[in-house]
């Protein structure tokens, strides 16, 4: 079974523990798995865990997905139920209290990939974007969104001068250097 294949087949079991609420919420309908083709990361570093949808996702194109949040989501559980344990044991899911909190974390971390799906104003997106872009890789969710608390992530991506910007709606990967 492909990897795309074995995602959907999560999402497929997530929704009949859940429902759909939890994949209308997520970014799995717009199919980030077919940007994942013929990756492979050592860790990645998801900011904005929900549902832990995308962690498991991004846990079929590396060896460790850590992933980030300041939120609890009460959903969160339920959905993992519905992942073996195979995949749940490249998974660290991390609660923490608050962005300063999230920034000394991320500052101790070492990851060559970062799926930036946190909150999605310009603040918060600056921030996670700062304090992510060490690795070299950055792929954003909801570019662009003209959403008014979505905004944020189109006017991060759109200021970024250094490195280059792939736009492939409603994601943007950014990558240092030439």
């Amino acid at each position: 079974m492909s990897e795309g294949a074995a995602v959907q087949a999560y999402i497929e079991r997530a929704r009949k523990a859940v429902g759909d609420k939890a994949i209308a919420m997520s970014c799995m309908q717009d199919e980030p798995w077919k940007l994942f083709e013929g990756k492979h990361f050592n860790t990645i570093l998801e900011i904005g865990t929900c549902h832990g949808l995308s962690a498991m996702m991004l846990a079929h194109y590396s060896e460790v997905v850590i992933t980030i949040d300041v939120v609890r989501h009460p959903l969160l559980e339920p959905t993992l139920a519905a992942f073996s344990p195979g995949v749940l044991d490249h998974i660290t899911f991390i609660h923490v209290r608050n962005d300063h909190d999230k920034r000394l974390l991320v500052n101790q971390l070492d990851f060559d990939m970062a799926f930036v799906d946190g909150l999605h104003t310009q603040p918060a997106c600056e921030l996670d974007f700062l304090i992510t872009k060490k690795c070299g890789s950055v792929l954003f969710h909801d570019y662009p969104c003209s959403s008014p608390n979505h905004r944020g992530v189109g006017l991060v991506v759109d200021a970024i001068t250094e490195g280059t910007v792939e736009r492939m709606p409603p994601f943007a990967w950014w990558r240092a250097g030439a």
